[in-house]
C-alpha cells in the first residue's frame, strides 16, 4: 500500500473543497426531497375513500405540487 504523503497544492484543495460542498449541498437537497415525497405518500395513503370529491381534487393538487418541489430539489440522475 502507498500513502501519499506530498502536500496538496492550493488549488487542489480548493477543487476538493468545492467537490465536497456539491456533494454536500445535493444530498442535502435528495435528503428534503425524499422527506417531502414520504409526507406526500403518508398523506395521500391516509386520504379517506369516503372523502368528498372536492377534498380529492385538492389533495391531488397539493400531491402534483410537492412532488414538483421535491423533483426540482432531487439531483439528475445519471443516465
Amino acid at each position: 500500500m502507498h500513502i501519499d504523503t506530498t502536500t496538496p497544492t492550493p488549488a487542489f484543495m480548493q477543487e476538493g473543497l468545492e467537490q465536497i460542498a456539491a456533494l454536500r449541498d445535493g444530498a442535502q437537497e435528495g435528503h428534503i426531497a425524499e422527506h417531502i415525497r414520504g409526507m406526500v405518500a403518508a398523506t395521500m395513503g391516509h386520504l379517506s375513500v369516503e372523502s368528498t370529491n372536492t377534498t380529492k381534487s385538492d389533495a391531488q393538487q397539493w400531491q402534483e405540487w410537492a412532488l414538483g418541489v421535491a423533483d426540482g430539489l432531487a439531483l439528475p440522475v445519471a443516465v
